[in-house]
């Protein structure tokens, strides 16, 4: 009876990474070509906020899960992410409090990512370290929604941002 219920689950969890890893769509199926309304940003920097003092012991980590395809939505989701980041929270960002980190998931050891935050796309993830140990995280899945309008992305990262700063966030 196990081997029966341990087939599907894992044929779950690989359908579900290999849809995070196919393809660059949002989750409600939009496509790329229907972005005229995104500005360029082919040309942003996509390296990680430079922080004087990384996140290590305490602090928040605001991570942008993506593979090795990258569309433009995808591209506009990590450079607004760290944009906002920047402006609302340097203080943070200066003290070590907060750090952005772009991670592939499908460099080699990144993989495991997946499923410790359960992604099913390309993800903003906020994770909460306390002495050293994740105590909580949040998944800002409304930043599929936003995208398109940058005011509207800035004000979504800012409040979930803050909010998960003050309140720690779980899963």
């Amino acid at each position: 009876m196990k081997k029966i219920l341990f087939l599907p689950v894992i044929l779950a969890v690989g359908i579900l990474g290999m849809s995070f890893l196919s393809g660059c769509d949002s989750p409600k199926g939009r496509d790329a070509s229907s972005l005229a309304d995104v500005e360029d940003v082919s040309s942003v920097d996509s390296s990680p906020v430079a922080s004087s003092v990384p996140v290590s012991d305490s602090g928040v980590v605001a991570y942008y899960f993506h593979g090795n395809y990258r569309c433009a939505s995808c591209r506009a989701i990590e450079a607004y992410t760290k944009e906002a980041l920047e402006l609302y929270f340097s203080d943070d960002i200066a003290s070590g409090r907060l750090e952005f980190r772009a991670v592939n998931v499908e460099d080699k050891g990144n993989e495991h990512f997946v499923n410790d935050y359960k992604l099913y796309t390309k993800s903003v993830v906020l994770s909460k370290v306390k002495d050293g140990k994740e105590v909580g995280y949040k998944n800002l899945e409304g930043v599929w929604q936003h995208f398109r309008n940058k005011q509207q992305f800035f004000d979504y990262v800012k409040k979930e941002t803050e909010a998960f700063i003050a309140g720690g966030g779980s899963s």
